[in-house]
């Protein structure tokens, strides 16, 4: 963190859960990461998979695909 001091309130670290596989969360990731530089917090990076949280969805193909995208990573 850098040493600017945060307004009352405002958290000093935020958790971002994200999967690298999906488009959506790497862009707010980047962004994110930009805004901690910026306002001087801390992020808690964490990492899920769409693809279980997902399972048994009914999801169009180019969303399956990128589901079978994200089980690789684990591997």
């Amino acid at each position: 963190m850098t040493d600017r001091q945060l307004p009352d309130g405002i958290p000093s670290r935020v958790t971002l859960w994200l999967d690298p596989v999906c488009p959506f969360s790497w862009n707010t990731a980047r962004w994110l990461a930009a805004a901690a530089d910026k306002a001087g917090f801390d992020i808690n990076w964490r990492l899920m998979n769409l693809a279980i949280l997902n399972e048994g969805r009914e999801l169009p193909p180019p969303q399956q695909a990128r589901m079978h995208d994200s089980r690789q990573v684990g591997d």
